[in-house]
Parts: structure tokens; C-alpha cells; sequence
């Protein structure tokens, strides 16, 4: 007896056999997106009206509630980065008077089942307007925690540095598994404004892409020469057999040169134009048809980038499809061999794939092939979800200098793809203007009206002042100062490929959207190609011989000319 005893209280100051071992720390992962969540209690009766006011994401109903409650609820998912802290803002009208809580969260996600990543988000200066919120600065604490604010889960971090806080001395970190509310007293009928300050904290063991110290690269120097182009699209990336109704002749270049363009982007589908596996042989009758759209680009003193487009089996899967992507690359390479300095390659158009990583070694083992064969040829490198902007940070590039990234920017999307039935029922509502808000409140469609996202995206175009309005800079500008601060970081030049608008907008709101853009674009130094030049998005109206209404005068002002 007395030996069982002394042996359960040998096993009692060891610990439990189960717990001998320490649970690991959740697995950390870079976070892409800030997340608010608010939830009025049944007083408020429902919120109503949510839009964002400031930073690009989305506003929806949280999901998890019954139905009866998830109208008294907001979440907010809004895009950070751990290079710079970004100013977020949020607004909504509660119905009647009572109370709500705001919560500071970040993404929940999945490593595996039952195992979630730890991805830190830093928070400062978050201020209420409709409301009495209590240090959002975090200056004041109680003890380690800051006052006026209870946290749910493991306590909540509160730092000085690594980064720097945006404004006094602190600034909290929380994630999904650590977060801090605060319950704000809010007036029926009084629109509540949150606005806060938020950037992705770097994890531990986080490798970054080595920044290139140089400006002076090839690519710096290739990019000079990439400024303001136009896609010829609707001809040679239609799949095999369909006519998509474009055709471009010697005018065309002609006319591109004179209106003040100084290169073309050529989509190319070279994978319907091939042999089988495992040659993958180009047809001579597709490189005669591309080398005509390149001649005469070159004939005509412009650059041109020709690219592998619409490649939808590859850009999904690329794992599987790697051989012929490979092939097709060493035989543009091979081809074009002796093509002037002017003509460039682009990897693939808006590679489809969700894991930002996965293009990375693809890419790199594309490049060495091609550098094998063409040295010195500037090489275009797209980035994940169809060139996404938030898909930067993931890109890896070898040390080679002569790269150039390329992103594609549509924002504001309901305004410049409205109407356009292949993107889906979120742009099926027309009339929308830009800049918004319009002189009379537009109701969108019946369906787009039921999806929270696109609801709020709706409730903020038709309420919103011009400079925070969804339907105009404010869904730009902050994006693609990002995109310029990401360049400098890391030293590579970035070029927008694909932006404009579809024609089904009215003439006088694509003036000024491509005035705006251009704008912006200009200012930050980025080269761009306008997508397009004469097909559904178009430039040129080949009906009157001469650019669509204003086009001219956004892209190309006078100095002394007011713009559109």
C-alpha cells in the first residue's frame, strides 16, 4: 500500500501521463486581412445600411447566427499588409437605440481540421464617430491590458515596436484566438462610423523575397519603355475554331502610335495551337499570325509583350500541365531569338491557382529555360488569383534583374464590369456612374440586392461623399499606392496589364474613370496597359474612325486642358 501511494504521488508532481508533453504553439501564417466584427444587441433591433468607408474588402452578415439575429450583425473583412499600417473605416445606422459589441479580430483559418492558424493583426488608433468609444490608441492600461477594452481568449499583446505604432506609443496584436471588444452605446437612426489603423505583423520565421538594392536594373530600364499601352484582345486568345471578331491591320498600329500609346499587349492562346503531347509543336500558321501583330508593332516604333493567355488547364492546375507550359515557353524563347530588345514575354495571364506560392518554382524553372535560350529579354511575372494585388507579398522571384511584375486592377468593379454577363451576377446591375454618389439612389438588381457584399458595396455608392465613395478613387488609389510601396520595398518594377471599362457604362463616367485611374497610375509611376483597344472594353471606335468620347483627352491631357 504504502508503495502505490508513494507511486501516484511520484505521477501527481510529474503531471498527467496525457499532458507530458506540451501542446504546440498554433502553426503562424502572414495575415492578408484585418476583421471587425459588430453585433448590436436586441434593443437595436437590426443595423442597417453598411458600407465601407475607407479601405478595400467586403461588408457582410456574420454567418453563424439564426437568421432572426444575423441582421443586427456586421463582419468586416478589410486588406492589410505587414509594409505599412492601412487606415480601414466602416459605417452603418442602427434602427432604434441600445447597445453593441465591436470586436478586433483577424482571419480564422484552417491549417488542418481542428487547427488554426495564428495570423497577428496590429491595431491602433480605432475612433468612433455616432458613438463614445474609449482608448483606441491603447495608450491607457490596466496592469499589462489596455483599459476600457475585454479580451476573449489568451491576453492580448501590447507593443511598442516591430512595428512602430501608427500614432502615441502602443498599439495592440490580436488574433482569432486572442481578441479585444469593447460595447459602444449607439442612437436609433444616427449612422455610426468606425475607422481604425491595421498592417499584417510579420510572423517569426517569416522569409521575405531579398529585395534588389538597385534602380538601375534592366528591368527598371525595360519598364520605362512599358508606360501607357493597349491590349489587342478578341482575336488570338479565342480557342480554336471561334472567331471572337477582332482583327488588326497596319492602321491599327498606326493609329496607336499617333494617339500617344508606346506598346501593345498581345494575348496569345499558343496551347490551342499545338501538337499533342509530349512535343507540344507550335503550328508554323499560329507564330506567322503572332508575328504579324509583333511586326507590325515594331514596324510602327512600338514595344509589345506577348504573353500565353487563356492557358484555363494550366493556370488550375499547374502541377499537371507544367511539361507543355514548359515546352510552349522554349519554343516562344526559340522563336523570337533575334526579335529587337522591345519585344517581351509574359509569363501567363492571370494564373487561376488559390495558393499564392504555388506559381513560384513553376515560374523560376520557366524563367531559367528561357534564360537559357534569350539572356537578356525582359520577362513579365504575374502573381496569383488572376494577378491579384494582395497575391504580392507571396511572389518569390530569382535574382534575375531583368523582371517585371505585373498585377491587374478592374476596381471599381460593379462600375466598370456592369453589364457584363460572363462576370457574374454581382455586375448585373447597370447604370451605375462614376464618381458616385448618384443624383437619385439606384436599387440594384433583385439578386445583387440580396447578397450582403454587393448590398453594401450598393448602400455606400448611393450615400457615400464623392471622396470616400466606392464608385470612385477611393477604390483604387490606396491599392495601388500599396502596389508602389511593394515596388520599392523589393526593389521590382510593377506594371498594371489589364485595366478599363466596359462599354456598357456611360460615356461621360468612363471619361472620367480613365481620367482618375490615369491619373493615379501617372503619379505613382506605373506602366499600364489599357484593356482594350477596340473590342468591348474599347478605346478606338472603328465606326467613326477616332477615340471613344473623352478617352483621349483622360489618357493623353494637355497640361493646359481641364480633364473630363
Amino acid at each position: 500500500m504504502r508503495t502505490f501511494v508513494i507511486i501516484l504521488t511520484v505521477l501527481f508532481l510529474a503531471g498527467p501521463l496525457w499532458a507530458a508533453s506540451p501542446v504546440p504553439a498554433p502553426p503562424a501564417k502572414l495575415a492578408d486581412f484585418a476583421q471587425v466584427d459588430i453585433f448590436a444587441d436586441a434593443a437595436v433591433g437590426a443595423l442597417n445600411e453598411g458600407c465601407l468607408v475607407r479601405g478595400h474588402g467586403w461588408l457582410c452578415r456574420e454567418n453563424w447566427p439564426d437568421l432572426g439575429r444575423r441582421g443586427r450583425s456586421y463582419l468586416a473583412g478589410l486588406e492589410v499588409s505587414r509594409l505599412a499600417w492601412s487606415p480601414l473605416a466602416l459605417q452603418f445606422t442602427p434602427r432604434r437605440s441600445g447597445t453593441l459589441t465591436v470586436t478586433l479580430d483577424s482571419p480564422w483559418e484552417e491549417q488542418s481540421p481542428g487547427v488554426i492558424y495564428r495570423q497577428d493583426v496590429c491595431f491602433d488608433a480605432v475612433s468612433a464617430t455616432g458613438a463614445s468609444l474609449t482608448n483606441g490608441s491603447f495608450e491607457t492600461l490596466v496592469g499589462r491590458a489596455p483599459a476600457g477594452w475585454e479580451r476573449v481568449g489568451a491576453p492580448v499583446p501590447v507593443s511598442r515596436s516591430d512595428p512602430a505604432p501608427f500614432e502615441g506609443r502602443r498599439y495592440v496584436i490580436v488574433w482569432t484566438g486572442s481578441t479585444l471588444r469593447q460595447t459602444l452605446a449607439v442612437t436609433g437612426g444616427i449612422p455610426v462610423t468606425l475607422s481604425f489603423q491595421a498592417r499584417a505583423r510579420t510572423p517569426a520565421g517569416y522569409v521575405a523575397m531579398p529585395p534588389l538594392r538597385s534602380r538601375n536594373t534592366p528591368a527598371y530600364r525595360a519598364a520605362r519603355q512599358f508606360m501607357r499601352g493597349v491590349n489587342l484582345s478578341h482575336y488570338l486568345e479565342a480557342p480554336a475554331g471561334e472567331d471572337w471578331g477582332q482583327r488588326y491591320t497596319t492602321d491599327d498600329f498606326a493609329r496607336i502610335k499617333s494617339e500617344g500609346f508606346d506598346h501593345v499587349r498581345i494575348p496569345c492562346a499558343w496551347q490551342n495551337h499545338t501538337d499533342p503531347a509530349p512535343d507540344y509543336t507550335i503550328s508554323n500558321a499560329f507564330f506567322a499570325v503572332v508575328d504579324a501583330l509583333v511586326a507590325g508593332a515594331v514596324t510602327n516604333g512600338l514595344n509589345a509583350i506577348v504573353d500565353i493567355h487563356n492557358f484555363y488547364a494550366f493556370s488550375s492546375d499547374p502541377a499537371s500541365n507544367s511539361a507543355e507550359f514548359y515546352g510552349l515557353w522554349e519554343q516562344i524563347a526559340r522563336h523570337y531569338s533575334n526579335a529587337p530588345p522591345g519585344v517581351a514575354f509574359e509569363l501567363l495571364n492571370e494564373p487561376l491557382v488559390a495558393a499564392p506560392g504555388l506559381m513560384n518554382p513553376i515560374n523560376a524553372e520557366a524563367i531559367r529555360r528561357i534564360r537559357a535560350l534569350q539572356p537578356r529579354r525582359t520577362i513579365f511575372v504575374g502573381c496569383a488569383n488572376a494577378n491579384d494585388v494582395n497575391a504580392l507579398e507571396a511572389l518569390r522571384l530569382p535574382e534575375d534583374d531583368n523582371l517585371i511584375v505585373t498585377i491587374h486592377d478592374y476596381e471599381p468593379f460593379p462600375f466598370t464590369h456592369q453589364g457584363a454577363d460572363w462576370a457574374g451576377w454581382s455586375v448585373a446591375t447597370t447604370n451605375v456612374v462614376y464618381p458616385g454618389p448618384p443624383e437619385t439612389p439606384l436599387e440594384p438588381d433583385a439578386f445583387v440586392a440580396s447578397q450582403t457584399r454587393t448590398r453594401a458595396w450598393f448602400d455606400g455608392y448611393n450615400r457615400l461623399e464623392r471622396a470616400c465613395n466606392p464608385s470612385g478613387r477611393a477604390a483604387f488609389e490606396d491599392r495601388l499606392r500599396y502596389v508602389r510601396l511593394w515596388s520599392d520595398t523589393y526593389g521590382r518594377p510593377v506594371y498594371v496589364g489589364e485595366w478599363g471599362c466596359y462599354m456598357a457604362a456611360d460615356p461621360a463616367s468612363r471619361a472620367r474613370f480613365h481620367a482618375d485611374k490615369q491619373a493615379v497610375l501617372d503619379e505613382l509611376g506605373l506602366g499600364w496597359a489599357l484593356w482594350d483597344w477596340k473590342a468591348n472594353f474599347g478605346y478606338w471606335d472603328e465606326s467613326f474612325d477616332r477615340p471613344r468620347p473623352g478617352l483621349r483627352e483622360a489618357l493623353f491631357p494637355r497640361k493646359d486642358a481641364p480633364r473630363p
